[in-house]
């Protein structure tokens, strides 16, 4: 069993996050770690600072909340959990603690499903009628990185490196309502989906192409 150490809630061997309070179940005495594989996707609400700007704060929060919801939701389906949400821009892992090669496939399809359900999801707030879609960009980048627990927060971890670097990037540098990949993703992917070369002279990216 593993105990929280947040809340002494005592999950199953196999939780990532604890069935009481959501923290991370990770044991608070180890020191940063290295971690050869680890996927990591970025996700940023498109011109959501000029959305903010012309909408009701209450309407604002609604939005984000119905959002983050939906995307925790569909992340954690798939194995993933939301590490970190900043504003309105989320960092989600896959492949914590057991990775495999189904953690990229599982980070990929969670971002073709958050997509899928923007395209269907109308943002409508019950005091007026104004309808509002949410774009966003995402990136996904999967390879070493080093980890940690922040002791200060039990609900997120600490992790940096290369890998963290190019998948934030990447999501900067998508499409509106696109997914870019990075080459280590891109090597188990690539015979999945259709994708175009990320054209950026300073980092090596292939960007999603819908079918049809």
């Amino acid at each position: 069993m593993k105990k929280c150490r947040n809340c002494q809630t005592d999950n199953d061997d196999s939780a990532i996050l604890c069935k009481n309070c959501g923290a991370i179940l990770y044991n608070p005495d180890e020191t940063f770690t290295r971690i050869n594989h680890l996927c990591i996707l970025f996700g940023d609400v498109v011109g959501f600072t000029s959305l903010s700007e012309t909408l009701d704060p209450e309407f604002i929060t609604n939005i984000l909340d119905v959002f983050f919801s939906k995307v925790r939701e569909i992340i954690s389906d798939r194995g993933g959990f939301i590490n970190r949400i900043i504003g309105d821009e989320f960092m989600a892992v896959f492949g914590f603690p057991v990775y495999n090669e189904n953690s990229i496939v599982n980070a990929f399809d969670s971002a073709i499903e958050i997509l899928k359900f923007l395209k269907e999801y109308n943002f409508n707030p019950v005091s007026n009628n104004t309808v509002k879609k949410i774009h966003i960009r995402m990136g996904l980048e999967c390879g070493s990185v080093t980890i940690g627990m922040d002791r200060d927060n039990p609900y997120s971890l600490i992790i940096y490196g290369d890998t963290v670097f190019f998948a934030s990037k990447l999501e900067k540098l998508s499409d509106v309502d696109g997914i870019t990949v990075g080459r280590n993703a891109f090597d188990t992917l690539k015979n999945t989906h259709n994708y175009k070369p990320l054209e950026k002279e300073d980092i090596s990216g292939y960007t999603y192409i819908e079918n049809g």
